[in-house]
């Protein structure tokens, strides 16, 4: 299943500078809700920045990297070539959410709802998904080394052309999940986590070598 389109009208949103942008969020923190708005290279502080509602709106070229961002909710939103690393975003939800070319290493997104999102290339290695929840995402020639997917609830989830070195996949089940165009080399899952996963034959051979099976020709 792929992601639902975007709900995003360009022609009413209002465009946000560096200079503006410090009014703008505190208006935003006593609203709890921001909406409509472009945002253009913009600094976001290290200070938290919770529990907002953040809605038809496009981040692109900020540096969200440190930000504390935890249970905001992100809805028919647009990050391009945006660095969220080291962010804290755990407890959030994202909504028909498209990241294009992002930088998410070590970012926090422990206990995420994440549905309908769209990523689309970048950079994912270190980021945290422990125990949160992905449905109708696509993943898309993304660097997913050393990230943790621990004990993680995937359904719809598509992987295509992703490299996983060394990701913790304990206690996700990947049933069903497509991981045939992906680099797996040194992941780290059992045979419980690989029980109905789909890989190619040569693959199948790496993996049993991880699992300590030795396949001979």
């Amino acid at each position: 299943m792929k992601p639902q389109k975007l709900n995003f009208n360009y022609n009413s949103a209002i465009t946000i500078s560096q200079d503006e942008f410090a009014s703008y969020l505190s208006e935003t923190i006593d609203r709890e809700e921001a909406s409509g708005a472009i945002l253009q290279n913009i600094e976001f502080p290290e200070t938290e920045i919770e529990r907002i509602d953040w809605k038809e709106c496009r981040f692109e070229s900020c540096n969200l990297s440190k930000a504390v961002l935890t249970g905001c909710y992100f809805g028919d939103v647009i990050f391009h070539h945006c660095d969220f690393s080291g962010a804290d975003m755990h407890d959030c939800s994202f909504a028909r959410v498209r990241f294009e070319d992002c930088r998410m290493t070590g970012a926090n997104l422990f206990g995420a709802s994440i549905k309908d999102v769209a990523v689309d290339g970048g950079v994912w290695d270190y980021a945290a998904f422990a125990k949160a929840t992905l449905k109708a995402v696509c993943f898309d020639n993304c660097n997913l080394g050393n990230s943790g997917f621990d004990e993680v609830a995937l359904k719809d989830v598509l992987f295509e052309n992703c490299g996983f070195e060394r990701a913790n996949f304990l206690g996700t089940s990947l049933k069903g999940v497509d991981m045939s165009t992906c680099i797996l080399t040194g992941a780290l899952m059992t045979e419980r986590e690989l029980r109905g996963v789909i890989v190619t034959a040569l693959q199948a051979v790496e993996l049993a070598g991880m699992l300590g099976i030795v396949v001979k020709d």
